[in-house]
């Protein structure tokens, strides 16, 4: 494709006359799925092309050409003016061949471009409504969710799989056991490129299909007041905070990229492919990097994606307390009394995570036992997701600092983080929240900061208890495998930390350290070590596999590489072995932390270029998923205003996957495959929903 991405290079674009709907619905209503020429041609017996099956429709005409036809027809000469525009049908596209340009919809509101696609989802749902009232059709077209479309099953025969709510009540099928299930699912949906976005299209597809989230969207925004029902104490920046009972009103100020999550996930469930271009908008404004329609990975666009999501309900709360301390959020915070500072923090922190932790968050416990003294120092950390290395089967004790893998996202918040006191462990850079201290960054004024950037020092510290033991003891192929399951062995596995990375213990290091007015170098270390391992398992569970790697060479310059190769990972998950001995969200007794996968996004090719692709199943819910929410929902913002919930998280009698069925997601292709295909793939970025 030539020109400016979006086709905002195109001559044509700007002249309405150029795009008649009134003639496209036209068209559209006569369920016309051939070429209308080559179809004439054959009527006059004079044969018929049919090269190819697959069709465009003139935007100004609405002629149906094939793409033989389709070039005689904008090249055509006419009196009434140029035919540049040509719709496919099955991608869902529109380009305009004279500029040889595929034309992206602008956020300008009177776009013509925006306006058609617009007026086609509109159209598409009322055919939509019209197939609810009259029941399904056996008549298979392709016309991109307006009937049912064939979706094409690997290694097998094609069968087709209704794209609308009306056929999601049609009754039992066969699944590929042999088991008869209730189709009432929703197959998966193609997403149209708006120009090198294949990595964004590959985690909207996980994220259309985390059925999670609509507990998420239901709860959003019902807060409109934080309650600290009794006066308490809190720790911020090791400093003791006394917090006074208290009730906070919350202004809810607009969250564009919530709502904008919201609509696109509910146009999804209404049976039609949703627009990807607004929620894409939302994250560029908030993280730039992504305006430019260059290749970029898939992991960053997810963590970005949460952040953003995270941080408009924490504006509510930020505001909130700015308000209730008399604080002004133009206010220059260097300029602030630090006491009314620290209690800012507190009450933030006080409050709980944002309510889309209840869905992604969970806790890592790291703890570092001193190899002088035995001292052991625990602390939590919260997390969205896990980035993990790859396991190299080469042993798993490490050497030194594992931050040395970084992605820049983490990079950039690592060296910010290594400017506080170095007298605590490093932080975490295999979780998705980073820390920061800032309070002068996203308002332009008072920034009170993120309740996960306080390391929480909620447990004793000592040798009293060992927190460093697992739930139940991994198995013993895991240390000779290349497997999810030794990857995360290797990501809890207990590091060496020496020589420049050594440890200065608080109970034999810093006392010495302060009475000599010991700084920087001169500090009395030790070797620790140090390990992470899972204190409270996320309801839905996402784990990164460390393909692109940024490595720290001899002489401290950056070299970028890629891991390929197949990683083993299951359907069925127990992450029992990396868990606390003390791990929470789990009921006495229990041994097993069982996830079911349900989303794998995959990266082909390599740093120069590639393309990624998913793999999603759509299956039935989880009928004992609301209280794993509930349990987690407890730690939220929404629990301290709502804490009448059930926290107990009871044991099913069995644990199985959901049924459903796997598709093979790349950009607005979509096909069924099988479980096996899904296996074999070379995952980037694992999801998992919590079954036990």
């Amino acid at each position: 494709m030539t020109g400016l991405k979006g086709g905002a290079s195109c001559q044509h674009r700007s002249k309405k006359s150029l795009i008649n709907s009134k003639a496209v619905r036209g068209s559209l209503k006569k369920k016309v799925s051939s070429c209308e020429d080559c179809d004439r041609l054959e009527k006059n017996g004079k044969g018929a092309l049919r090269e190819d099956t697959e069709v465009q429709l003139c935007l100004t005409c609405g002629l149906i050409v094939c793409n033989t036809h389709a070039k005689q027809h904008y090249e055509a000469q006419r009196t009434g003016g140029p035919h540049p525009f040509l719709f496919n049908l099955s991608k869902t596209t529109i380009r305009c061949h004279p500029c040889d340009t595929t034309l992206e919809p602008l956020e300008d509101n009177n776009d013509p471009v925006r306006l058609f696609y617009n007026d086609f989802k509109s159209f598409s749902k009322t055919k939509l409504n019209a197939q609810n009232r009259v029941g399904p059709s056996n008549e298979v077209k392709s016309t991109n969710g307006l009937e049912i479309e064939s979706i094409t099953v690997e290694n097998g025969d094609s069968k087709s799989i209704s794209s609308s709510k009306a056929t999601e009540n049609t009754g039992l099928v066969n699944n590929e056991k042999g088991q008869t299930v209730n189709r009432n699912v929703i197959p998966a949906k193609g997403l149209q490129n708006l120009g090198n976005t294949c990595f964004y299209n590959s985690v909207m597809q996980c994220i259309m299909h985390t059925h999670h989230l609509q507990y998420y969207f239901e709860r959003f925004s019902r807060v409109h007041s934080l309650c600290f029902r009794d006066r308490r104490k809190v720790t911020v920046n090791e400093d003791e905070v006394v917090l006074e009972s208290a009730s906070l009103p919350i202004t809810q100020t607009d969250a564009p990229l919530n709502n904008n999550l919201r609509g696109f996930l509910a146009e999804f469930r209404s049976g039609t492919s949703p627009g990807p271009g607004t929620v894409f908008a939302q994250i560029a404004k908030k993280a730039p990097r992504f305006k430019g329609w260059q290749q970029q990975d898939a992991h960053e666009l997810l963590r970005y994606l949460m952040d953003g999501l995270r941080s408009e309900e924490l504006e509510w709360y930020k505001h909130g307390i700015a308000n209730h301390l008399g604080l002004k959020t133009s206010s220059n915070p260097r300029k602030l009394d630090a006491e009314i500072v620290k209690k800012a923090k507190g009450y933030l922190q006080a409050a709980g995570r944002p309510l889309l932790d209840a869905v992604f968050g969970g806790t890592l416990l790291q703890t570092i036992r001193c190899s002088v003294c035995t001292h052991v120092s625990e602390r939590n950390e919260q997390f969205l997701d896990l980035s993990i290395p790859i396991s190299n089967n080469n042993g798993v004790n490490r050497i030194g600092n594992s931050s040395n893998v970084l992605s820049a996202h983490q990079r950039k918040k690592a060296q910010k983080m290594n400017r506080k006191n170095r007298r605590r462990p490093q932080p975490c850079n295999n979780s998705s929240l980073d820390t920061t201290d800032d309070l002068n960054e996203d308002l332009n004024g008072l920034e009170i900061s993120d309740p996960s950037d306080e390391e929480e020092q909620s447990m004793s510290t000592g040798t009293r208890l060992d927190f460093t033991k697992v739930l139940v003891s991994p198995p013993n192929g895991y240390s000779h495998e290349r497997s999810l399951g030794a990857c995360l062995l290797e990501f809890t596995a207990e590091e060496v930390l020496a020589g420049p990375n050594a440890y200065e213990c608080e109970n034999c290091c810093s006392p010495i350290n302060k009475k000599n007015g010991a700084k920087g170098n001169d500090k009395k270390r030790v070797e620790a070590l140090k390990r992470y391992l899972i204190y409270e398992p996320p309801v839905v569970l996402t784990l990164h596999l460390k393909r692109f790697q940024q490595l720290s060479g001899a002489t401290g310059r950056l070299t970028t590489r890629k891991l390929g190769g197949h990683v083993e990972f299951p359907f069925l998950f127990d992450i029992a072995p990396f868990c606390c001995k003390n791990v929470g969200r789990i009921v006495p007794g229990q041994k097993k932390i069982v996830y079911s996968l349900y989303g794998v996004v995959v990266h082909s090719g390599d740093l120069s270029g590639g393309h990624y692709i998913a793999y999603v199943k759509s299956r039935h819910r989880i009928p004992n998923a609301l209280n794993f929410l509930e349990s987690a929902r407890a730690s939220t913002v929404d629990g301290l205003s709502f804490p009448d919930i059930e926290k107990s998280v009871p044991i099913p009698e069995s644990i199985e996957s959901p049924d459903g069925q796997w598709y093979y997601c790349s950009d607005s292709r979509v096909s069924a495959v099988s479980e096996s295909k899904v296996l074999g793939a070379e995952a980037y970025i694992l999801f998992y929903e919590r079954l036990l």
